[in-house]
């Protein structure tokens, strides 16, 4: 088994949206209804893929695998007059799945193969624009796991199912319910095999910037 964490993934949607994108006049945060996130979602989906070239850079709180470097932090990169919540909510979304195509390539090198699809759990995984964008970024389908909030929970009775004989490894995949396959667009491949080696230049570029910034952060 091999666990390769992100960090903040979904901390970085709900950061964005409850201290950026919803505040009182007063700079206090509040806490984001599902309303306010279905509603920049509906926005989210009439920008282009790309975001209008507006980069997020997922790294809150410092990029783990394949760098693990705990000083790199995240932002907007390439704002500009037209970007708008929207935008940004798009481009944390793409952010995210850009990370894990990073972290996806280091872990494909490490087994030497390739995955054919790849699960998608977690509160993430009920965005059906995530499964898209996440498809289309790591160009192979992405599998949406059936009340994906609970797959952790499932998968650790699964292992102890696997601990007590009761099933073997390869009947773990036989008691996943895959609630729909979203395919990657081949229209959308250019543009997000751009911006993706941007995100990869943007944390070459920045991570002497970073370590000098937060070296005392830790």
């Amino acid at each position: 088994m091999i666990v390769g964490e992100q960090g903040a993934a979904g901390k970085c949607l709900e950061t964005v949206v409850e201290r950026w994108l919803r505040s009182d006049i007063d700079g206090t945060h509040l806490e984001a209804s599902d309303e306010r996130f279905v509603e920049l979602s509906r926005g989210a989906e009439q920008v282009p893929p790309g975001s209008d070239r507006l980069l997020f850079l997922p790294w809150l709180n410092g990029a783990g695998p394949p760098v693990s470097d705990n000083t790199a932090r995240g932002g907007f990169l390439n704002q500009s007059l037209r970007s708008d919540a929207a935008h940004a909510y798009r481009a944390v979304l793409e952010g995210v799945a850009y990370n894990l195509r990073w972290m996806n390539s280091s872990i494909e090198r490490l087994i030497g193969r390739s995955f054919a699809t790849l699960n998608f759990i977690g509160g993430g995984a009920r965005s059906a624009l995530w499964c898209q964008i996440l498809a289309d970024v790591m160009y192979r389908p992405i599998r949406q796991v059936a009340e994906p909030t609970w797959a952790i929970v499932r998968g650790a009775a699964l292992a102890g199912f696997v601990a007590l004989d009761q099933i073997d490894l390869h009947g773990i995949a036989e008691c996943v319910t895959i609630a729909k396959t979203y395919s990657p667009s081949i229209k959308n491949q250019r543009i997000h095999d751009t911006m993706f080696n941007a995100f990869l230049r943007a944390y070459k570029v920045n991570r002497r910037l970073f370590a000098q910034l937060n070296a005392t952060d830790h």
